[in-house]
């Protein structure tokens, strides 16, 4: 998915420090597309969604449950498989959920 960074004029931060988000596409209660933004060191903690969700990093490393994934990679997380996604360095990826929802593990 393209994504121009630059044309996003608003971020808004998430319940966890160093970590923002913006919506590019949501249909009811189904998909959703999100950029996220993540300082160095910051982490959203072990969680699941009730989808899929596929991961493209645009900018920086994330570690996903261990594996590291650099810009340009992605990752598809099954549904419902608990996942933490930290930020080795400033990061910023693509989240396609198919399903909207999470829940902390």
């Amino acid at each position: 998915m393209q994504i121009d960074l630059s044309k996003i004029d608003h971020w808004q931060p998430s319940q966890f420090e160093g970590i923002f988000f913006s919506v590019i596409h949501r249909q009811d209660i189904a998909q959703a597309v999100y950029v996220v933004k993540m300082a160095k060191a910051c982490a959203l903690p072990a969680h699941s969604h009730p989808g899929w969700e596929k991961i493209e990093v645009l900018q920086g490393t994330l570690a996903i449950n261990r594996k590291q994934l650099q810009a340009g990679q992605k990752l598809k997380i099954p549904q419902d498989k608990v996942h933490t996604i930290a930020a080795l360095e400033d990061s910023v990826y693509v989240a396609h959920a198919e399903k909207e929802g999470t829940t902390m593990a």
